[in-house]
């Protein structure tokens, strides 16, 4: 989703994913004076540096210098220093590195990760906060899990490890819909999208209140400035919305896969209307799948309370 919004006229996105919230528990370590140079020399320089293969290939056209500079400079205007304070300074230098006009800009898009630490900052933070939500069938996800850990000779994903994962983007989704109004929250399915990418993106279009672009349409990155393959698992670069990652799982999962993830999220599942091959999903199957992911869900409970509490 972030790539086909890339490079619309109306939108500064974060180029370089820098996944901030991802960063949240270290920085809320760090004393105020280390906080700054640990934005720029871990999370900014994680990408913008001229070693970066990424850096290279899609953002060349954004100055390290000019970024950093204005960095510094956002920075040292505001009164306060807190996270939300480093995070609006980074926003403001991707604006001023990329040569964009800032004041043509509606939003700023971020692909959010670690929802878990994000969904009670968000809202907070931001109260005109505008969310969208993709989901994709966690069969083809889990689909693409084991082909890119078969491929890198690594050990297979566990599926209830997916379970978790995806169980709780659904518990986040449904969060943001009952916290925020109608006009602020949207859910899209990963399906629908590759099936209606014009009619979705439409959607978005409106959702966002920006012109309709056929920039919409095609993945890019850099601002529009490159076309975006993306990170298939199979390794083969495309550069378009392939129809045909839909259902994939049917060739990839054994029956006992599919059966486990239908019974860990046939309820997350069912209420975004996925089509079970199991008809009969039973509550007491896979327990030890189940335990397992209460322990998962204790744990993150406990580390997302400690860092909201100091965060807010």
């Amino acid at each position: 989703m972030q790539s086909l919004l890339d490079g619309h006229p109306e939108l500064l996105v974060d180029v370089a994913d820098s996944s901030f919230f991802n960063y949240v528990p270290e920085l809320e370590q760090l004393r105020d004076e280390d906080k700054s140079n640990y934005y720029k020399n871990i999370i900014m320089s994680h990408i913008f540096n001229k070693e970066s293969k990424y850096y290279q290939e899609l953002l060349s056209h954004i100055s390290i210098k000019h970024l950093m500079g204005a960095f510094d400079e956002s920075c040292n205007s505001r009164v306060t220093s807190t996270l939300k304070d480093y995070f609006e300074s980074y926003i403001y230098a991707l604006g001023v590195g990329s040569k964009r006009e800032l004041n043509k800009h509606k939003y700023f898009i971020d692909k959010t990760l670690k929802n878990e630490y994000s969904r009670f900052i968000i809202p907070q933070w931001w109260p005109n906060v505008k969310i969208i939500y993709l989901f994709r069938d966690p069969r083809d996800v889990y689909s693409s899990y084991k082909t890119r850990d078969k491929m890198n000779n690594r050990k297979i994903t566990k599926v209830d490890a997916l379970a978790f994962t995806w169980e709780k983007s659904v518990e986040t989704a449904l969060y943001y819909e009952n916290k925020l109004n109608e006009s602020q929250c949207l859910i899209i399915k990963y399906e629908d999208l590759v099936s209606e990418k014009k009619k979705v993106m439409n959607k978005v279009a409106s959702f966002l209140g920006i012109s309709y672009d056929k920039i919409l349409l095609e993945p890019t990155k850099g601002n529009g400035t490159k076309k975006w393959m993306g990170n298939p698992a199979s390794g083969i670069k495309k550069n378009h919305v392939d129809t045909r990652e839909k259902n994939k799982y049917r060739t990839i999962l054994t029956n006992k896969e599919i059966n486990e993830i239908e019974h860990l999220l046939s309820h997350q599942m069912q209420s975004l209307n996925y089509i079970m091959e199991n008809k009969n999903t039973n509550y007491y199957f896979y327990p030890i799948s189940r335990f397992k992911n209460k322990i998962r869900h204790f744990k993150i409970n406990q580390y997302e309370s400690r860092i909201i509490t100091k965060v807010l």
